[in-house]
């Protein structure tokens, strides 16, 4: 691939620098809080949600989006996001104040207490910190998010300082995710390893009231929130249905209010109804196909780009999530600040592919073999006997290999016996937390241990580098679109879609809604009588 000159780079920085620059964006500190929703009468009353089982309520454990789920009501970060991924204070009660490059300051609200009763304190937030990193010392996305934290130190009760290795002027991300949700130190020790089993104690607004394992969890209002206004409802019980026939027969039934992430087939069936609202909205999960870019025949990036020109996404989209799935070309989501919206991609384009094949020299052998690894999930599944098909128009003969999850990481990893270099494509969606780094540093920087595709470029190193050290949050937009750009045209991800995160429920409940972390937002919900 033609590589981009250095000076163009830049010239093109300063250039959309300048016309970011002239809508006068906000500083970081002086980004808007969402405004609260205003009726004359908000009835709390029992709110029932139907949801699959959950692993743990250990925040720091979570990897389930159930248990996430829960977690998020019970626990709560010292800084959420709004719709675009902004930052914006929670528990504490300003935006992180910068002390220098690598001092940053952290004031939290007064009073605040967890739910048994304890002072939640600069010393809890501290304690949460380093439980993380002993328990999941040897968890390469842990240190590679979190690594950069050289110490956290007490001013006093409610102001911490954090101390970096090197610059990042998104540290306040970091305090947004739900593995540094504060934890009660009286709780986590009294049970030790049973916490998050039996019992779990945040600062969310929902305190847990009762556990029967496989069965239920009742979540009860939390008096002591700092938002004395919220959370209108009283009590949320969670009815843990295996499977989604189960949930679909209770909601029926009225057993249940809401009903959580929904199969694209049982959504449509359900709207056709016209008893509940269904709703989806754009998902956190990119579906991506990555390709190896140490391995032929994807070694060269005129095979990878004919590649992402023959796949028609807005088809695969439309016959695998039956329309509840927006088109996605960029490493980040279509709702993410860090996403420029005139971005255009490599769009699908039979003509552009042949082209690209024909132009490779020495000449290819057609058909173009290649393994194809995925999970056995049927998403997964039904994605790649798609994209067979429509590759073979192109040239391309795909051999599918469905391999247990577990397994096909460690192909990507290179992890226990599996050589990395076996692999030529695989199937998985990535996505996370609204920090741009989740869709850019952790997949594409070369010091990454999360690079699957083996890209390694000066220029996108350089660039996310460089956005770290940036105090003012807008003005890092020019590095990520660039990056964007640079790593899209490169071609060793080929981002398929962005599945909708489907919801459905009964007609009393009212203003429910998804955080851009892709879980439901309970504490402003409220019930109509």
């Amino acid at each position: 691939m033609r590589r981009y000159h250095i000076i163009w780079i830049w010239v093109l920085a300063g250039i959309v620098a300048s016309h970011i620059s002239l809508a006068r964006p906000l500083p970081l500190s002086a980004r808007p809080t969402q405004s609260k929703f205003e009726e004359p009468f908000r009835y709390g009353g029992a709110l029932t949600v139907g949801l699959g089982t959950i692993q743990t309520l250990d925040s720091q454990a979570a990897l389930d989006v159930n248990s996430q789920q829960v977690i998020s009501c019970i626990g709560e970060g010292l800084y959420g996001f709004d719709r675009q991924g902004y930052l914006i204070p929670a528990l504490a009660k300003y935006l992180p104040e910068q002390k220098g490059e690598l001092t940053w300051i952290i004031r939290l609200r007064e009073g605040l207490k967890f739910h048994d009763g304890e002072n939640l304190d600069a010393r809890a937030v501290i304690y949460t910190f380093y439980r993380l990193k002993n328990v999941r010392a040897d968890d390469p996305i842990v240190n590679t998010i979190f690594g950069n934290i050289k110490s956290l130190e007490p001013i006093n009760k409610t102001t911490i300082r954090v101390t970096l290795h090197k610059p990042d002027a998104l540290l306040g991300y970091m305090f947004a995710r739900q593995e540094l949700y504060p934890l009660s130190p009286r709780q986590v020790e009294r049970y030790g390893n049973k916490y998050g089993t039996v019992t779990a104690a945040g600062a969310g607004p929902f305190r847990l009231s009762e556990l029967i394992s496989g069965e239920k969890l009742v979540l009860e209002r939390f008096e002591g929130y700092w938002d004395k206004e919220r959370p209108y409802i009283q009590k949320i019980v969670f009815k843990f249905r295996e499977t989604e026939t189960e949930r679909l027969h209770d909601l029926s039934r009225r057993r249940i209010r809401v009903l959580m992430n929904l199969s694209p087939k049982a959504a449509s069936a359900l709207r056709k109804k016209k008893k509940y609202w269904v709703k989806g909205v754009p998902g956190k999960r990119l579906m991506q196909l990555y390709l190896n870019t140490e391995r032929p025949p994807f070694s060269n990036p005129r095979t990878r780009q004919a590649l992402a020109y023959a796949i028609d996404r807005k088809s695969l989209a439309d016959k695998l999530y039956l329309g509840w799935a927006g088109g996605s070309n960029s490493l980040f989501p279509p709702w993410h600040w860090a996403h420029r919206p005139e971005f255009s991609g490599l769009n699908y384009s039979p003509e552009k592919s042949r082209e690209l094949l024909l132009s490779i020299r020495p000449p290819l052998r057609f058909p173009i073999k290649f393994s194809l690894l995925y999970t056995q999930e049927q998403r997964f599944a039904g994605a790649a006997w798609l994209l067979k098909k429509q590759l073979e128009e192109a040239g391309f003969d795909l051999r599918l290999k469905p391999l247990p999850k577990p397994e096909m990481l460690d192909y990507l990893y290179g992890r226990g016996d599996k050589d990395r270099n076996e692999f030529s494509a695989a199937l998985e969606d990535w996505g996370g937390n609204p920090h741009p780094d989740s869709y850019s540093y952790l997949l594409y920087h070369s010091g990454s241990s999360y690079n699957k595709v083996c890209y390694s470029d000066y220029l996108v190193d350089k660039l996310l580098d460089e956005a770290k050290s940036i105090s003012i949050q807008e003005k890092m937009r020019p590095f990520y679109y660039l990056v964007e750009d640079l790593v899209t045209q490169d071609a060793n991800t080929i981002y398929l879609c962005l599945p909708d995160f489907i919801f459905a429920y009964s007609g009393i409940v009212r203003d429910i809604s998804s955080t851009p972390s892709g879980l439901l937002d309970f504490s402003r919900a409220w019930l109509k009588k």
